[in-house]
């Protein structure tokens, strides 16, 4: 039976010590990087990858290296952001 709503869900473990680049890569690195695979996934399901951040203090701002997007763009991946303040 084919499921048409659902969600696959692949995680790091929390930590304060992340910074959101290098965790994006992290786990990026723990998955295939055949862009085949990437390319049927995406034409099949809504592919990306969602983080939570959450901001110790106000006007706080996060960076992600030219190299991870890159690797996002490659597997057709959307970043998605959800944004906590303090």
């Amino acid at each position: 039976m084919l499921q048409r709503i659902g969600v696959w869900a692949y995680g790091l473990p929390a930590s304060p010590e992340w910074e959101l680049g290098d965790a994006i890569r992290t786990l990026l690195e723990q998955l295939p990087p055949d862009p085949a695979l990437w390319e049927a996934l995406a034409s099949e399901f809504r592919t990306d990858v969602f983080c939570g951040l959450f901001l110790g203090d106000t006007n706080r701002g996060a960076e992600i290296p030219v190299e991870t997007l890159a690797l996002l763009a490659e597997r057709r991946l959307t970043l998605s952001l959800d944004i906590h303040g303090p």
